[in-house]
């Protein structure tokens, strides 16, 4: 077997669309478990030219992982911590509006023809999906996080005849992006790489769930801020530190929820793929935006972005946007970045992660089994093993008994999680200190 389906077989489809963009006789499609875990699917169209395991990500077979010697953190040039200075940018983005100004800036002198990027519709339970954006002002759409699968690489095939595309991604989009340009020329005209940090991608059950929060009548077609910041909504100030999700249509807010209900689902709707994936910090991209935490010029009331600059091509474009006072950024501290995304826990995490993948009953030829044996602990490692056992049984589970078990969990953590969190705190509070 040539081809894909061994990976998603094996859990380890990381729905990026490399494969089905690649694929010359429509031989790939992308379908959903019962949680809403996107994997690629190929069918009889196949014919084992094995094109789609050159550019699969988890597969690599042009050894990006090897590029760097620290993978985990690849090569950084500046640390920036900073905000658009287009208004309407920064108040509708995630935090600092930085990505929806660099694509802006980048159409605007003409460095790019269109651009590749995913945005939330709405719809009865929100559908996140690829776009090919070719003016300034479909931009917006596409402001703020999605954080469900989207196999983003799909919109290169509208692409034909454009010569210079911005593409906005996630690591694993950047990564397929990047073998595609390496195994066919026509892939050539992604010139920009706007990385996103990623901490990892949750299924699309957690749209199901969250949305059952909401009194939504029949006919309603909602969309979900994960997170609405330096917002008043029914005469409540939340500030970017406090920022709530938000269910709407698109005439009112029909669900305000605590931004914690977000992470206490992550565990349950987060695949095996994301725990064992390197790049949270996007080391193939030109520049990689993302929540400056940790760092000391964090705004925690309004809100605002960290920027790693990886290249020159990503220098010298922030440079001349912050001559043209496009952006405004101050210099950051590299190790507070690395500290504030909590890297070092990430590869500890990481090595556990990938050994417990043992457990599983499909296996495929993958770096991503390699693990360093000195960062193995038992107790991590029995850890993993249970959150793989738990998704695996979870990715079965019908609508209904799914949103029964999100609600249990929300309910459950919202008892258990203040006292751990004033704890966390004053560790917090007594390490900077020091």
């Amino acid at each position: 077997m040539n081809n894909i389906q061994r990976i998603s077989d094996a859990y380890l489809c990381s729905n990026c669309g490399a494969c089905y963009t690649i694929c010359g006789v429509n031989a790939i499609d992308f379908n959903y478990s019962p949680i809403g875990r996107m994997y690629a699917n190929v069918n009889s169209n196949c014919i084992d030219c094995g094109l789609c395991t050159k550019v699969c990500p988890s597969i690599d077979y042009y050894d990006l992982h090897k590029v760097y010697k620290d993978i985990y953190k690849g090569e950084i040039k500046k640390v920036y911590v900073g905000k658009s200075l287009t208004q309407n940018f920064f108040q509708n983005g995630q935090s600092g509006g930085l990505c929806t100004s660099i694509l802006a800036w980048l159409f605007e002198n003409k460095k790019i023809d269109g651009a590749i990027v995913c945005k939330m519709d709405f719809a009865k339970i929100p559908l996140v999906q690829p776009y090919l954006v070719t003016s300034i002002k479909d931009l917006e759409d596409s402001q703020k996080s999605c954080y469900t699968p989207v196999p983003l690489l799909k919109a290169l095939k509208q692409t034909k005849g454009i010569q210079s595309i911005a593409l906005v991604g996630l690591p694993c989009h950047i990564e397929g992006a990047i073998a595609l340009s390496k195994t066919l020329k026509k892939f050539a005209n992604i010139k920009y790489r706007i990385g996103l940090i990623c901490d990892r991608t949750l299924c699309n059950g957690v749209q199901t769930a969250i949305s059952s929060f909401a009194q939504t009548k029949e006919n309603d077609e909602i969309k979900i801020d994960w997170r609405r910041k330096d917002s008043t909504i029914n005469n409540k100030y939340y500030s970017y530190s406090n920022a709530p999700v938000v269910i709407y249509t698109k005439k009112k807010v029909l669900k305000v929820l605590p931004k914690n209900y977000r992470m206490l689902l992550k565990e349950m709707f987060t695949t095996p793929r994301c725990y064992i994936c390197y790049d949270k910090l996007n080391v193939h991209a030109d520049i990689v935006i993302g929540d400056p935490h940790g760092t000391r010029e964090i705004d925690k009331t309004h809100g605002n972005s960290l920027v790693l600059v990886r290249t020159e091509l990503g220098l010298s474009c922030i440079q001349k946007m912050m001559n043209q006072e496009k952006i405004k950024l101050v210099l950051s501290n590299e190790e507070d970045a690395l500290r504030g995304q909590g890297i070092d826990t990430r590869k500890i995490s990481v090595n556990n992660f990938a050994k417990a993948l043992e457990i599983l009953s499909e296996h495929t030829e993958s770096y991503l089994y390699n693990f360093d044996s000195n960062k193995i602990t038992r107790a991590e490692l029995s850890k993993a093993k249970r959150i793989i056992r738990e998704f695996i049984k979870n990715d079965h589970l019908e609508t209904t008994e799914l949103i029964k078990q999100a609600h249990n969990k929300i309910i459950k953590g919202t008892k258990i999680v203040p006292f751990y969190y004033r704890v966390a705190i004053k560790l917090k509070r007594m390490l900077w200190r020091r």
